[in-house]
């Protein structure tokens, strides 16, 4: 604990004093002035005209290009993709869908249920065709424990 102080080391701290600028007493029943508000020319507001978006839907199912279908048999879900290659040699992927395993079809990569799975691969397969037309051939990536 530290020594307490002497009167002689007390030093006083002077006295805080508030200083008031222009107060002035308003009675209550006195009205506040008004003053006069500014009268602001009116501008033209120019009415913009809305343009029409034109969303363009492309018809891939008789476009007449060949498509890539491929499939991705997975643990948890089917995804199915196409796509087409474009004449610089880049793939526009046109559809996607994807359905996931209603029971435990597929564990660790192997398939344990194989008419499910195919159920799903069938119901993907079905939603792209819907979307894009026919498809000749697929690719399918399963992979799993060796």
């Amino acid at each position: 604990m530290p020594p307490k102080k002497t009167d002689a080391e007390k030093v006083e701290k002077p006295k805080r004093t508030r200083i008031k600028k222009n107060v002035e007493t308003v009675d209550a029943e006195q009205k506040p002035k008004r003053t006069k508000t500014k009268k602001i020319p009116a501008v033209p507001i120019e009415v913009q005209q809305e343009t029409e978006t034109k969303i363009e839907t492309v018809d891939y199912k008789n476009n007449g290009r060949e498509k890539i279908f491929a499939l991705d048999i997975g643990t948890r879900s089917v995804i199915g993709i196409v796509a087409e290659l474009e004449k610089d040699g880049k793939l526009n992927i046109i559809a996607t869908h994807r359905e996931e395993h209603k029971t435990r079809a597929m564990l660790d990569g192997q398939i344990h249920d194989v008419p499910q799975v195919s159920a799903i691969i069938n119901k993907v397969r079905d939603a792209l065709i819907d979307k894009v037309g026919k498809l000749k051939s697929a690719a399918v990536a399963a992979a799993g424990r060796a």
